[in-house]
């Protein structure tokens, strides 16, 4: 029985030995330090590794296959490193306005051909649909060539929240959405959106725009109620009581979703601001 158990143990340690070694982790952040802002992606995989670091702004071709210009003492590098080979392209302008590409296999320089620009039209555009890069601009894009359907395609093809999150964004400011549209998108978020953070600020973002389509509470409730931090959750109620006129249906809707959280200080929280808004 000791011996059966013990290699069950084992046999469960390798499975998920395994199952750990092929789960891609992402990483989407952006700093700013005395030089200007820094946006930064990074993916590994089973062995396969990807950057792309852009510091000021990059403008991309109207594809997404590669960069059309970078700010002045700006730059992007975009890295990827695969079964023991690296690949590296930089496009730099410096202070002077001068534009430079530069493109290196295994830290060789290499001339800009064929099958480079086909690395970097896959990588550019993985790193802009995955990282949250630019999105407000390709969202802009896809909705004149494909409507609302495509961005909502493109979301279906993002992995990580944080991203998910900018392209539901992007989608709201730009969509002009109705009522039923804006039901849809804010189901849809819920769907598939997992974090609470990330979700509370897309909530909260979206707070304001709620003015005069009441028809769009009842789809707004049901995504704050996915929210499993009582934190969270309450920040998203503060600030829809803070942005809308006081209307019996909200309060309601608000008093009802008060009731999912359990933290007596942060329902506390909610009530009171409930009473100290004018209404």
């Amino acid at each position: 029985m000791c011996k059966a158990m013990k290699l069950s143990a084992v046999l469960l340690a390798c499975i998920l030995s395994t199952l750990t070694a092929h789960t891609a982790r992402t990483l989407a952040q952006k700093n700013q330090d005395d030089l200007g802002s820094i946006s930064r992606w990074q993916m590994s995989d089973d062995g396969l590794k990807q950057l792309v670091e852009i510091r000021g702004k990059a403008q991309f071709t109207d594809d997404y296959k590669d960069l059309h210009d970078v700010t002045p003492g700006g730059y992007v590098r975009i890295e990827e490193e695969r079964d023991r080979q690296s690949r590296r392209y930089e496009v730099r302008r410096d202070l002077g306005g001068q534009l430079t590409r530069a493109y290196y296999v295994n830290g060789q320089a290499r001339a800009i051909d064929d099958d480079a620009r086909v690395w970097i039209a896959k990588i550019v555009l993985q790193a802009v649909r995955q990282g949250g890069i630019d999105a407000d601009k390709r969202v802009q894009s896809i909705l004149r060539q494909r409507g609302l359907a495509g961005v909502i395609e493109e979301i279906d093809q993002i992995q990580g929240d944080y991203a998910k999150r900018v392209y539901f964004e992007a989608l709201i400011k730009f969509g002009n959405l109705n009522t039923a549209g804006l039901q849809d998108v804010l189901r849809k978020m819920a769907a598939q959106i997992s974090s609470d953070y990330e979700q509370a600020q897309l909530l909260i973002g979206i707070a304001p725009t709620l003015v005069g389509k009441e028809d769009a509470l009842t789809a707004f409730f049901e995504a704050v109620a996915t929210i499993k931090s009582d934190y969270e959750h309450s920040r998203v109620l503060t600030t829809v009581l803070s942005k809308n006129p006081q209307s019996r249906d909200l309060l309601l809707q608000v008093a009802n979703s008060t009731r999912s959280i359990s933290s007596d200080y942060e329902k506390a929280g909610v009530l009171t601001s409930g009473c100290n808004v004018p209404g």
